[in-house]
């Protein structure tokens, strides 16, 4: 959320140009907060179709999730099925009575998820402030050359 201000200033310069070039593109909107600044650049478009302008969700967090998984079970990553609904980041939740593991439901219904999977969960939710930290000090570092 720290970053809708600012981003809501870049979508502005930039969303009625894509579709003045491209009227008829479809729009998939990657920007954080995702599903807020998917709907102001439907907001700031429209004569857009219906479904033209989409965002990403929660795909990332998604795969985050099924790749940690697979790390925590110590199996392919392509073998886990899994999703995370709701808002990208903070206030994402994982789907427990979904994740297959090559098709095995992980969690026998009523089942609670054990802490190693809760710590997954929690990992996918920082991993995003990680990158950004991540990124922040490579610039601070690169900038000061």
């Amino acid at each position: 959320m720290q970053l809708v201000e600012k981003n809501v200033g870049i979508m502005k310069s930039i969303i009625t140009k894509v579709l003045e070039y491209s009227p008829k593109a479809a729009v998939c909107i990657v920007t954080n907060p995702c599903d807020i600044m998917s709907a102001v650049a439907a907001k700031l478009s429209p004569n857009a179709r219906p479904g033209q302008i989409f965002g990403s969700g929660t795909v990332l967090d998604s795969g985050r999730f099924r790749g940690l998984l697979a790390a925590s079970l110590n199996v392919a990553p392509k073998s886990v099925h899994s999703y995370i609904i709701g808002e990208h980041g903070d206030s994402c939740v994982p789907v427990w009575s979904a994740v297959r593991v090559g098709g095995v439901p992980l969690l026998k219904p009523g089942e609670n998820p054990s802490n190693v999977h809760k710590a997954v969960h929690m990992e996918v939710v920082h991993s995003g402030a990680d990158v950004i930290s991540k990124k922040v000090s490579q610039c601070r570092y690169f900038c000061n050359l």
